[in-house]
C-alpha cells in the first residue's frame, strides 16, 4: 500500500511540474497540430486545447514548432528561427469574424452576397450557409450545395508570402486573406489541383482573363512583387486577353 501511494504521488508531482503553468503566467501552448504558441501569438488567449510547457524550447523539443508568423520574435540558443517558411496561420486561422451582430464569417457572407437566389442557412442562428445557387469561378459550373464549393484565394497567401507579404503586420495579412476582391467560389477539385500555384504554372479551364485580371488587381491593390516567370506570364496573358478582345469589337 505504501509503495502504490508512493508511486502515485511521484506521477501528480511529474504533472504538476510538467503541466502546470509557469509561476510568472508566460507558459507556452502546444496545440494539437503540433504549433507552440508563447504569449506573443495572437492566439494565446484564444486556445482552448493544449498542452503547457514552461519554455518555448521545452516545447519545441517535444516535437513542436513555431508559427511562422511569430518567427521574427523568437531567439533559441542565440539564433533567430527560421522566417522563411510560410505558414497558413501568418495569415489567421481560418476566416474572419468580422465587428458586425452577425455569426458569419467571411465565406458565410460572400455566399450570402453572391448566391443568385435566396440562400438557407444550417440553423435560425444564420451563421452556416448550406445551400443556394453559385456560380463556380473557375467553370461556370452552378452549384446549389454549399460544401461543394471552396473559397479560394486568387492570389494564394503561399504566394503573397513570397512576394512580400512575409514583411506585412498581422493585420496587414488578416485584411489580405479576407479581402473579397481576392476570393472566388470554386469547385474544391479545381482548388486541389491549382494549390499555391501561379498563372506561370496553373490556369483555370475557364474565365482565364477574368482569372488574369483578378490577379493583377490584386497584386497592384497589395504593391506585390511577383517573380519574372509570374509577371512574364501575366503579361503574356493579359495581351492575349486584350487582343481577343480587340478582335472580337473589330468582328
Amino acid at each position: 500500500m505504501m509503495v502504490r501511494r508512493s508511486i502515485i504521488q511521484t506521477v501528480c508531482l511529474l504533472l504538476i511540474v510538467c503541466l502546470a503553468p509557469a509561476a510568472n503566467g508566460l507558459d507556452v501552448r502546444k496545440t494539437k497540430s503540433g504549433l507552440c504558441h508563447p504569449p506573443e501569438s495572437p492566439y494565446y488567449e484564444r486556445l482552448t486545447t493544449f498542452e503547457v510547457f514552461l519554455d518555448l524550447k521545452s516545447c519545441l523539443e517535444s516535437g513542436g514548432r513555431l508559427p511562422a508568423s511569430l518567427d521574427r520574435l523568437a531567439l533559441l540558443d542565440g539564433r533567430a528561427a527560421n522566417d522563411d517558411q510560410y505558414d497558413r496561420e501568418d495569415f489567421g486561422h481560418g476566416w474572419l469574424e468580422d465587428d458586425d451582430p452577425d455569426c458569419m464569417d467571411t465565406r458565410a457572407e460572400l455566399l450570402l452576397e453572391r448566391s443568385l437566389e435566396p440562400v438557407t442557412f444550417a440553423s435560425e442562428e444564420r451563421c452556416r450557409v448550406v445551400s443556394g445557387r453559385w456560380v463556380g469561378f473557375f467553370t461556370n459550373q452552378i452549384y446549389t450545395n454549399a460544401t461543394d464549393l471552396d473559397l479560394d484565394h486568387i492570389v494564394p497567401l503561399a504566394a503573397a508570402y513570397q512576394m512580400g507579404a512575409d514583411q506585412w503586420s498581422w493585420e496587414r495579412r488578416i485584411a489580405f486573406a479576407n479581402d473579397p476582391l481576392n476570393l472566388q467560389f470554386v469547385s474544391s477539385r479545381l482548388n486541389r489541383s491549382k494549390g499555391a500555384r501561379t498563372p506561370a504554372e496553373w490556369m483555370p479551364p475557364a474565365n482565364q482573363c477574368q482569372y488574369t485580371a483578378l490577379w493583377l488587381a490584386v497584386i497592384n491593390k497589395y504593391n506585390l512583387v511577383p517573380d519574372p516567370s509570374t509577371q512574364k506570364a501575366l503579361t503574356e496573358h493579359q495581351s492575349n486577353c486584350n487582343t481577343t478582345r480587340t478582335e472580337v469589337n473589330n468582328g
